[in-house]
């Protein structure tokens, strides 16, 4: 007795069993009429048989493979479409490496044999094929058509939006007009932003896990991860815009919840924290459970100048948590060395420490006014930009002249040329503007940063604290200096625009400031020996 398979498809998620259901029943029919023992059935669901590359359909592959179909064997399709919706020139090569296993091919619907051998039935094939291609092809193109339709009204004619590929923290309102901002998720978004001008991603995922704070993204683990940070840190909706390939760039779509000047300032934040390959030394505010050294990505050694390492020694203990014991490392004494190894002294960490903290409570950092900050290389830069802006306007004002008076068409292609140059320059324009805006936002914040008032926060653990106290050094200081050895006594060396003081620690409790240079003794803030 002859066997046959079977093999069903449909093409979406949008479709259900009832379709493979029905191929099936027509399956047997079929066998049944033609005296054929049905052996087995191979399925592919919701598998476009258009975009669906052959090779990643695993029902068809599995048969094409399988060692159990025989020569002399049926394949039963409902239609030729169901095997696949591509051109002809690959559903031919396709009909051929079945047919060379000897088996053959049946559409279940008309009980047709399509072969290869058949000049009568290979042209019905073909054009059973173009046109299931063509079909595709059309509805593809309607469905394009009908979605940049919907998609012009809600631009341009204030038409109903849609639910899908919208922001985690809008909603679409009852009546399909506006999309509304979920408070809760849009003030959590917002203390990121707040936070990523300091600290980096991993550490502010850390932030909210410890807190407690319920990760609404879908997610492995349940828990906020530091790509999720970046990624929403980098997500230009949170300032309304949306971005499509016919209409472009469209403001104010979403409601925004971050102003695009604060947009700027994080992700010019975030770039200046990626780690530099060609150097040994990384930015603050990466992955942390905690800063240790407030010194991280400033100090540098006074003697030559290298970077200082924090080293730390401790002893093993045993902890407690959730009922398990777990090893654990109890600190009990840090310092910094030189990286260069230009002298064996190690410096207390500790004392270090509690000097900067104590000398950046008791200064008035508004007497310094200098602050680190790229307002001028903006500004530079958009004048340039709108020199040139000028000059091609008056090229475009002299071409349209030339052609106006002449009637020389052959100025027509320069005039376009110079027209495009205008566009790209003012787009340009907007985006110097922009930035040049968001610098200058830094600058007032910076400004207005009170460094005494951070470093009077900080705590023991206090992740969040020290990290801004030294960000904001880093955006404050020119260089920081640390001389580790008695030569001539160890001391800290802080250089903020054109003053240098100098801060010389004690112990964990006590330290001074002030320096003579000239006759090399030390002296109080107010000069007085």
């Amino acid at each position: 007795m002859s066997r046959a398979y079977v093999y069903c498809r449909y093409s979406s998620n949008l479709q259900d069993e009832s379709s493979i259901e029905r191929q099936l029943q027509l399956a047997i029919e079929w066998c049944q009429r033609s005296n054929v023992q049905l052996n087995g059935q191979f399925i592919d669901r919701a598998t476009s048989g258009y975009k669906t590359a052959l090779t990643e359909r695993d029902g068809l592959q599995d048969f094409l493979t399988s060692p159990e179909v025989m020569a002399g064997d049926y394949l039963l399709i409902e239609k030729l479409d169901r095997l696949t919706r591509t051109d002809v020139q690959t559903t031919l090569p396709l009909i051929w490496q079945i047919e060379s296993k000897g088996v053959k091919i049946v559409t279940t619907m008309d009980g047709r044999e399509l072969s290869s051998s058949d000049i009568g039935s290979l042209i019905m094939t073909l054009v059973e094929a173009d046109k299931g291609n063509a079909y595709v092809r059309d509805l593809s193109a309607r469905s394009k058509k009908a979605k940049k339709i919907k998609m012009e009204k809600q631009i341009y004619h204030g038409g109903e939006k849609t639910a899908s590929a919208i922001p985690d923290w809008v909603y679409l309102s009852s009546d399909k007009m506006s999309y509304l901002i979920r408070e809760e998720r849009a003030a959590l978004i917002r203390r990121v932003f707040d936070m990523a001008i300091n600290m980096g991603n991993g550490t502010i995922a850390q932030i909210l896990n410890n807190e407690g704070i319920p990760c609404w993204k879908k997610t492995k683990y349940g828990r906020w991860t530091g790509s999720m940070i970046k990624t929403m840190c980098a997500n230009y909706r949170v300032h309304g815009e949306k971005r499509t390939r016919q209409f472009g760039v469209i403001p104010d779509f979403f409601p925004p919840i971050i102003s695009k000047e604060k947009f700027l300032i994080v992700r010019d934040a975030m770039n200046k924290r990626v780690f530099d390959p060609n150097s040994k030394f990384r930015p603050a505010g990466g992955k942390k459970t905690k800063l240790s050294n407030l010194f991280s990505g400033i100090a540098r050694c006074s003697n030559c100048g290298h970077t200082l390492h924090y080293k730390y020694t401790g002893d093993k203990v045993r902890v407690e948590k959730n009922g398990k014991e777990y090893s654990s490392y109890r600190l009990t004494r840090s310092y910094l060395i030189c990286a260069d190894r230009c002298t064996k002294t190690h410096g207390n960490y500790k004392v270090f420490e509690y000097a900067l903290v104590e000398f950046s409570k008791a200064i008035d950092w508004s007497q310094f006014t200098t602050v680190k900050s790229d307002t001028e290389k903006y500004k530079g830069a958009l004048l340039i930009n709108q020199e040139l802006i000028s000059e091609v306007s008056q090229k475009i004002a002299n071409l349209t002249e030339a052609v106006a008076s002449t009637g020389n068409l052959s100025l027509i292609s320069a005039l376009e040329q110079n027209e495009e140059k205008l566009n790209e320059l003012h787009k340009d324009s907007e985006d110097l503007k922009l930035k040049l805006a968001a610098e200058l936002a830094i600058e007032k914040r910076l400004e207005d940063e009170d460094v005494g008032a951070v470093a009077r926060r900080i705590k023991d653990g206090d992740m969040e604290t020290r990290i801004k106290f030294n960000s904001a050094l880093k955006n404050r200081v020119d260089w920081l200096k640390i001389q580790l050895d008695n030569k001539p006594r160890p001391h800290i060396a802080i250089k903020i625009g054109d003053r240098i003081e100098y801060i010389f620690p004690h112990d964990e409790k006590s330290y001074h400031y002030g320096w003579d240079a000239l006759n090399g003794f030390e002296v109080d803030f107010n000069g007085e020996e």
